[in-house]
């Protein structure tokens, strides 16, 4: 009996609200229709935010805006079953532990169940794949055979899981399905269908016997007119998957293309991740053929032209999702079949250059030939070459972005184009952090190959940057540092050398015994030089750590590891000359066998024999591998032995040249 000041009770404002919104949507009639940025029209949005009181006035006022869904293809009944499950999860969080359990959606499924569970024995006969006794039983017991476990699995599910691809649970699932059919619909605790098990498990049983049992029984359903359905391809579970992305995520393609044909919508599906089939092709699975890719998106292009443009949660395409997960050849075919995509960028201003990682066996690692190859083919498409110079909204290219993530392998791929260009635009390109290509080469740890070839090309860009060994400008004072011990070492050994000479020395005028051996001038001189080599060098480090300017501090860096490697040699002669002077005379076989010891040091250090001698040891276990087979196949037949044999030489011997060439 409250009023205002007005005299007004509840009652008046409730009449005068409907009056005002009544008449309010007959003036915005059209708006009602209108989707805002996120697809919601004003019903959704109703619905969305728990009005469910103005949701229902406007559906009575504009019951066609019942049927417009959002830009995810979600109706309003899914918005309302959103809202239904969120009401249950805020009611177990409010509520005191010990009574969670009741408002729990899963455990009170499997309470349920518990009552009324799968007996052993038929369990025992789902699980063999063998109907045997069990499937004489007498009709009437048709719901003895439907029952479930406690987890909510029914017969099919468990003849999946146990059936890693042989006939009997073929057989098994053709006969229950023949007199079951509804088990094919039915989802257990987890919200899996038979068919969400198949797709995803590859369990050998043909996923047509699943979707043909679905079918009869949909019939059925129609024909009588009894009650409602949905078709178990058009179910999702509760990760929020529906059959064909559980497909596509466990790179079961066969099953994928199966549930296409029988799915019309199967391509327009969107999971809760707002991932498309084409979303989840494009980021899930393994190695795939060029061909396939090809075929695969052609045919979901033809289902869904605009597949290739929708985005998922993470605002990514499915060209930049690809991209992303190193799918290299699902990123050509989406290319070439859905050019216009390679226009599309993510929430950072990236596009799919920025994205794109060479990983998995799309691309092996170890080729050098294989990343051009790979470059080669990317760039042959003009949507994909324009993309190089694009900049995100940190003004950072792909080249910027590859350098900065520690992406090698797309940076080596985008040098190689680069360097092609003759004017190198991309490393004039200066970010919003003010770092040009070359200031990222003195900060970041870039491939050797980058910092080669552009030292060919652009000398200019590298020598400011980094040292002729790589030495970046940023690392100077912790490079002098690591290099003065090593030098400081080197001086010691040489310094001690000079004094305690081997053969020993004259009691009467302190001369050295070996004075006049040919062996013994040598081993004094190399030891000098060894010592003002190393001298030399530690002086210079304390210059470069004292004063540390840029430029000429990198060529000073050059030359100390110059001096260094020449220290180095000559206190590896000294060593091998002071060994040979004392003992030719009477062991000759081992002073020259010190000194074969020493020259094969002395060879090793060198890059091209450490590359070579890591690619012997490598080799070692596929030779003895290909040996094996070779072996094992010659018995059977000796024609096809020495075939394999030649075969496998000749591809070890390209391997080979292949790392050669790319050292």
């Amino acid at each position: 009996n409250l009023t205002n000041k007005g005299g007004e009770q509840r009652e008046h404002n409730n009449v005068s609200l409907k009056g005002f919104l009544g008449k309010f949507s007959e003036l915005t009639k059209s708006l009602v229709y209108m989707r805002d940025f996120e697809g919601y029209t004003p019903v959704l949005r109703a619905v969305k935010c728990g009005r469910l009181g103005m949701a229902r006035f406007l559906i009575k006022q504009y019951p066609q805006s019942v049927g417009i869904p959002d830009y995810k293809g979600r109706t309003i009944l899914h918005h309302m079953g959103a809202q239904a499950a969120d009401l249950v999860d805020d009611l177990k969080d409010i509520m005191p532990k010990e009574l969670q359990p009741l408002v729990n959606r899963s455990r009170v499924k499997e309470r349920e169940l518990i009552k009324e569970m799968m007996d052993d024995e038929l369990y025992i006969a789902a699980k063999k794949g063998e109907l045997g006794d069990v499937g004489k039983r007498p009709p009437r017991d048709d719901e003895w055979f439907c029952r479930r476990t406690p987890g909510g699995s029914n017969i099919i599910h468990v003849v999946l899981r146990h059936a890693n691809g042989n006939d009997k649970a073929t057989a098994f699932v053709t006969t229950a399905l023949s007199k079951w059919p509804i088990l094919s619909m039915r989802q257990d605790n987890n919200g899996d269908t038979p068919l969400h098990l198949a797709a995803k498990w590859k369990t050998g049983v043909p996923m047509k016997l699943l979707v043909d049992a679905s079918k009869k029984f949909l019939k059925q359903l129609d024909e009588s007119e009894k009650a409602f359905h949905v078709a178990p391809w058009a179910v999702k579970n509760n990760k929020g998957s529906f059959p064909i992305h559980e497909a596509l995520q466990a790179d079961n393609l066969d099953g994928a293309l199966d549930l296409l044909e029988c799915d019309e919508e199967a391509a327009h599906r969107v999971d809760d991740l707002g991932e498309t089939p084409l979303h989840a092709f494009a980021k899930y699975g393994f190695s795939i053929e060029k061909d396939e890719a090809k075929k695969f998106v052609k045919k979901l292009k033809g289902l869904s032209k605009d597949a290739a443009y929708l985005r998922d949660d993470e605002g990514l395409t499915p060209l930049l999702s690809a991209a992303k997960s190193g799918r290299f050849q699902v990123v050509q075919a989406i290319l070439e079949y859905c050019p216009q995509s390679a226009y599309l960028r993510d929430s950072g201003g990236r596009t799919f250059l920025h994205l794109l990682r060479f990983t998995g066996e799309d691309v092996d690692e170890s080729l050098a030939n294989t990343f051009k190859n790979a470059g080669d083919q990317l760039f042959d498409i003009p949507e994909a070459d324009t993309q190089r110079l694009v900049q995100d909204y940190e003004g950072s290219t792909p080249l910027h972005h590859a350098i900065r993530t520690g992406n090698s392998i797309a940076a080596i791929v985008l040098t190689q184009k680069c360097l092609k260009d003759e004017e190198q635009r991309e490393l004039a390109l200066v970010d919003k952090k003010g770092d040009t290509i070359p200031d990222l080469l003195a900060s970041h740890d870039v491939p050797n190959e980058i910092i080669t070839k552009i030292r060919k090309k652009v000398p200019k860009a590298v020598s400011l940057a980094r040292s002729s060994y790589g030495i970046r400008k940023t690392e100077m004072k912790e490079s002098a540092n690591a290099l003065s011990v090593v030098a400081a070492l080197l001086a010691t050994i040489t310094f001690a050398a000079a004094f305690q000479v081997p053969g020993g020395f004259d009691g009467d005028d302190g001369s050295p015994v070996l004075l006049r051996k040919p062996a013994f001038i040598i081993f004094v001189i190399t030891n000098t030089i060894a010592m003002c080599c190393s001298m030399l060098c530690l002086f210079l480090l304390l210059w470069v750590m004292g004063i540390g300017k840029m430029h000429g501090s990198l060529v000073v860096l050059d030359l100390c590891i110059h001096l260094l490697r020449a220290s180095f040699y000559l206190t590896l002669l000294t060593f091998t000359m002071g060994v040979f002077v004392v003992t030719a005379k009477k062991s000759l076989w081992l002073a020259i066998l010190v000194c074969g010891l020493c020259f094969v040091a002395f060879v090793l250090t060198f890059r091209r024999s450490i590359n070579f001698l890591a690619k012997c040891i490598n080799l070692t276990p596929e030779i003895k591998k290909n040996a094996k087979s070779i072996g094992e196949d010659s018995e059977k037949s000796p024609a096809i032995g020495n075939s394999a044999a030649s075969d496998g030489i000749h591809v070890e011997i390209n391997q080979f040249n292949t790392v050669v060439d790319l050292h």
